[in-house]
């Protein structure tokens, strides 16, 4: 991720809230968790998600290239930060059950990088989530002209175009679990 999201940090949170795109019971419903799950919550930002998850699993790690949006992750016992790349964690291989790219997938300057990595990082039948903003809509083109603006190059896909990511970098049993303009795919590592 760019630097330049050190810059609205500060207004991350609200601006989502505002804007409507914040969908916790979505990714809660879609993940089905034990509580026993521990997480990776890549490109995390704020830590947003990872407060939303905290009661539903044993720990989340927050990773963001962000400083500035890792001082806003919420202190809660089960909530970890790292600064990292999100494409180049240094966390152990096959230790997470579930990793997370919301809102994140269209920054990624090298997306094969960054789901490569977050295969490694999972143990085997562990699941990759990902939330995203579907590239078929007008309103993601508006969004991709702000988001231009403040960050660089963004780049959506379509669900199914997501979905083919997956499946191409070792993910199974791929499932669309919300569409529209805000979607979720979730995908197996096999």
């Amino acid at each position: 991720m760019k630097a330049s999201f050190d810059g609205v940090a500060w207004a991350y949170n609200a601006f989502m809230r505002l804007a409507g795109l914040f969908k916790d019971e979505d990714v809660i419903d879609a993940l089905c968790l034990s509580g026993k799950e521990v997480i990776a919550d890549l490109g995390g930002g704020t830590g947003h998600y990872a407060a939303a998850l905290s009661p539903h699993c044993r720990e989340v790690v927050v990773v963001d290239a962000s400083r500035q949006m890792l001082s806003h992750v919420p202190r809660i016992a089960n909530i970890q930060t790292l600064h990292a790349d999100m494409a180049d964690t240094g966390l152990p291989g096959s230790h997470f059950d579930v990793a997370l790219l919301i809102d994140v997938l269209h920054h990624a300057p090298y997306p094969d990088k960054l789901l490569d990595e977050a295969h490694r990082i999972l143990k085997a039948a562990g699941r990759l989530l990902i939330l995203d903003f579907n590239a078929a809509y007008a309103r993601t083109r508006l969004l991709g002209r702000f988001e231009r603006m403040l960050f660089g190059r963004v780049h959506y896909r379509t669900p199914a175009e997501t979905a083919e990511l997956l499946t191409k970098h070792g993910f199974t049993h791929v499932e669309r679990k919300r569409d529209g303009w805000c979607f979720i795919v979730v995908g197996t590592k096999t």
